[in-house]
């Protein structure tokens, strides 16, 4: 399975670097305030190199829904991953799962199989407390 990111941070310009991430990423938007840096960047990562980010960022997924994001590969659904200290740094995530072509999708069964992988995805990367919410 591969992850297809939308990664957003908002820091203060010297903390930047901290948040900034690897070469896998491209950055699409920048905007710079007075003492706030703002960047926007896209990537897609197997499994092993989300699970890195993951751990070097300290992102956990939440449990909100949200409207998705618009991407260069048109409207994903996404899930919300926040940084456990920093609000203003978070990503919205879409799981790409191999999907048989000849298997047929209804609009039933991708919402289904969505509200599926969102729980398995909870399960997996979400916080052990609701605290964080």
């Amino acid at each position: 399975m591969r992850f297809y990111l939308i990664y957003s941070i908002d820091v203060p310009k010297d903390e930047r670097n901290t948040w900034e991430p690897n070469k896998n990423f491209k950055q699409v938007k920048s905007y710079k305030k007075p003492k706030m840096i703002s960047k926007k960047y896209v990537g897609e990562l197997n499994k092993d190199e989300f699970n890195t980010f993951l751990k070097e960022k300290n992102l956990i997924m939440t449990p909100h829904n949200t409207m998705g994001g618009i991407t260069d590969k048109g409207w994903f659904p996404a899930m919300e991953f926040l940084n456990k200290e920093n609000v203003n740094v978070f990503a919205y995530v879409t799981p790409l799962p191999k999907i048989k072509q000849k298997q047929k999708q209804t609009k039933y069964n991708s919402d289904r199989n969505w509200t599926r992988l969102k729980k398995v995805m909870l399960r997996k990367y979400g916080a052990k407390t609701d605290l964080i919410y």
